[in-house]
């Protein structure tokens, strides 16, 4: 994701991906506004790329933002999963994490 509202220097947590009785656990590698990006998992044949997933992603103490998600791109050993609904609880923290980090993005490009 080149999405510049995206996060990836500044946050690392684990998502769990759900589809019916598929699971898996992958590693976050970018979050923005629109979706994520999360390492494939290595039993990714048995999931089906064409449904949505059921995401969670695990932040620290013990907070979570759960979503709905469906299969944007796979490239190399990453999968890019665009939003399709969130609860108002996870979009508040979705929103409180990308913020701060806007922030740091932006504040130093002002002052340059």
């Amino acid at each position: 994701m080149s999405d510049p509202r995206s996060l990836s220097p500044y946050f690392n947590a684990s998502v769990r991906l759900y589809q019916d009785s598929w699971s898996a656990r992958s590693t976050l590698l970018d979050l923005s506004l629109h979706g994520l990006l999360v390492s494939r998992p290595g039993n990714w044949s048995e999931a089906d790329p064409s449904s949505t997933f059921d995401a969670i992603i695990d932040l620290a103490a013990r907070e979570q933002i759960h979503l709905e998600a469906r299969l944007a791109f796979v490239r190399h050993n990453q999968l890019g999963l665009t939003f399709i609904h969130m609860d108002l609880d996870s979009a508040s923290q979705l929103k409180q994490l990308i913020h701060p980090a806007l922030a740091d993005r932006v504040l130093p490009e002002l002052g340059s």
